[in-house]
């Protein structure tokens, strides 16, 4: 039984307070009932019973590092993504047409309470996909909206956000042609040769067009292009690219 809130207190804020069952007679949440509402917020404590609760003490030992370029966290966090995305729950809210299950933000709301009440600082892994995509699908084209959306939230595309904040902190493609042979060959961390863009095979920061950009999951990212976002930060040179 969850120990950080009361289910009871929950429910009588949803059904009595907001009367969230007077939400289905609407044609966006026709396809539901109360009954699944219920059933809803049942597996977002299951989730938690199962992926969270049971890491809460030790993510916080064993913290997030930066290992031969790549961001390593809790080892507890990807099984609960794959579940977010398996299960549907990263887009809950989101239209039937981008993957999502078109469910009421209230509800939708209380499941993630219930999920960030067990344990905040992993569920902000799929409040950030979440937000990524939401970010896309209002004001991106539709087509950008079929291309990424549906894999950020079944959890299969882990790169796209990655990418873009790499972009915000002024990093380039990295497999893009430098306007100088110097930078080009002359160890410019905007950019990499030929033999290590294969080294660097899962680095972030390729094109869409690069062969590398295939999977995904690519996250990776070298000291050089951290110290480069560092740098630009500190100027505020930032959201440019």
């Amino acid at each position: 039984m969850a120990k950080e809130y009361d289910r009871r207190n929950l429910d009588f804020l949803l059904k009595e307070v907001f009367d969230s069952a007077s939400l289905c007679k609407y044609p966006r949440f026709a396809d539901y009932t109360p009954d699944m509402f219920d059933m809803l917020l049942d597996s977002a404590d299951l989730i938690a019973e199962k992926y969270l609760r049971p890491i809460y003490v030790d993510s916080d030992r064993k913290a997030a590092e930066l290992i031969d370029g790549v961001v390593q966290v809790h080892p507890g966090v990807e099984p609960y993504m794959k579940e977010m995305g398996e299960s549907g729950m990263i887009g809950v809210t989101f239209d039937f047409e981008h993957g999502g299950q078109q469910l009421p933000s209230l509800v939708g709301g209380a499941h993630e309470f219930i999920r960030g009440a067990a344990h905040n600082s992993v569920v902000m892994f799929t409040g950030l996909s979440h937000g990524a995509a939401h970010l896309i699908a209002s004001f991106g084209s539709k087509e950008l909206a079929d291309k990424f959306v549906p894999n950020m939230l079944n959890g299969k595309d882990n790169n796209t956000l990655p990418h873009e904040l790499g972009h915000t902190l002024g990093l380039r493609h990295i497999d893009q042609k430098s306007e100088t042979f110097m930078d080009w060959f002359g160890g410019n961390p905007q950019y990499m040769t030929p033999a290590n863009q294969k080294k660097n095979a899962t680095n972030a920061m390729f094109s869409g067009g690069s062969p590398y950009m295939n999977d995904k999951t690519s996250t990776g990212i070298t000291g050089s292009q951290i110290e480069t976002g560092k740098k630009a930060a500190a100027a505020g040179d930032i959201n440019k690219h």
